[in-house]
């Protein structure tokens, strides 16, 4: 059984629920409550944790339309630079892997000028085979 203390939270919640049913209060009414009552923050983990990944795609894709920064976390990215000395050559062969599982490759020279994919593929191969290789 609640005690009085809770019975009386829970049917002034009722009320204020029912008052702004009754309001018919705007979305952006809603959230200045929500900010007003420093409950921004909660409540946003709370929605994107309980929220399914299409909704979250969508509303970034959303939020990028309106040429916002997108969520920095939602494509983070790591990258591994490699030095590898091929036929004489020294050639930087960078990974790149993204939060979505899309994993890039990338060979530069030692000035810096980007590598077709040609040379990309058969550094890679080049690597697998024969070469340890150390991070830069």
């Amino acid at each position: 059984m609640a005690n009085k203390s809770t019975m009386i939270q829970e049917s002034f919640i009722d009320q204020v629920i029912d008052k702004l049913k009754d309001a018919d209060i705007s979305g952006e009414g809603m959230e200045y409550i929500i900010r007003e009552v420093n409950l921004e923050h909660q409540i946003l983990r709370q929605l994107i944790l309980k929220a399914d990944d299409q909704d979250l795609d969508d509303l970034l894709e959303e939020r990028a339309s309106f040429n916002e920064p997108t969520l920095a976390y939602y494509d983070k990215v790591s990258t591994t630079t490699y030095e590898v000395d091929y036929k004489g050559n020294r050639y930087y062969v960078e990974c790149t892997k993204k939060s979505s599982g899309m994993t890039t490759w990338t060979v530069r020279d030692d000035k810096d000028r980007e590598q077709d994919a040609w040379l990309t593929n058969k550094l890679l191969f080049f690597i697998e085979s024969n070469y340890t290789f150390h991070t830069k």
